[in-house]
């Protein structure tokens, strides 16, 4: 029984070691978290999405429009030229907007 005690005291006191190793660390700097320097622009009516496909497929039906999902990834020469020229050319892009909910994943 006092084993016991012992082994659990001693695995308390690595457990809070550790947190407290953890803790001290820097934070994550804001340039961690900032868009890759190669990152697409996607078109502002594309919309935020949960990944829940499943709701994002009943709202769009809800609007009697399909669901679009663009997979791209940064630094992508074709990407950017899809996003650039493609929904850069407002005929593609009203089309588009009036026939479909488009979200965007980067793979």
């Amino acid at each position: 029984m006092m084993d016991d005690r012992r082994h659990s005291g001693r695995a308390l006191r690595a457990l809070l070691v550790t947190l407290l190793a953890l803790a001290s660390q820097p934070a994550a700097s804001a340039e961690a978290f900032s868009p890759s320097p190669h990152a697409i622009d996607i078109p502002p009516w594309f919309r935020e999405s949960f990944l829940d496909f499943r709701e994002d497929v009943r709202e769009a039906a809800r609007e009697n429009k399909r669901l679009l999902v663009y997979f791209g990834q940064d630094g992508c020469p074709y990407c950017r030229e899809l996003m650039r020229v493609n929904f850069g050319d407002k005929a593609i892009a009203d089309k588009t907007r009036r026939h479909f909910n488009a979200i965007a994943i980067n793979i």
